[in-house]
């Protein structure tokens, strides 16, 4: 029979390899990146919006930049 000891050495082994797996499948799905291109795309998409709603206030902004 393990010892309390030895038992506790194992517990703490095994969830520090479950911490690590965790990180490993956050890094695989990219789960950063998605998130960060997730926010890009919502400002991009605000944009228009901010653009009419400066140009309504009375500030200058250019057509050809819309593109």
């Amino acid at each position: 029979m393990a010892t309390p000891n030895l038992d506790q050495q194992m517990t703490n082994d095994i969830n520090s390899i479950q911490a690590k797996i965790g990180g490993l499948q956050e890094r695989v799905r990219l789960t950063k990146s998605r998130d960060a291109v997730g926010e890009l795309q919502s400002a991009v998409h605000n944009l228009t919006q901010r653009i009419t709603s400066a140009r309504t206030r009375g500030y200058i902004f250019e057509k050809d930049m819309e593109t």
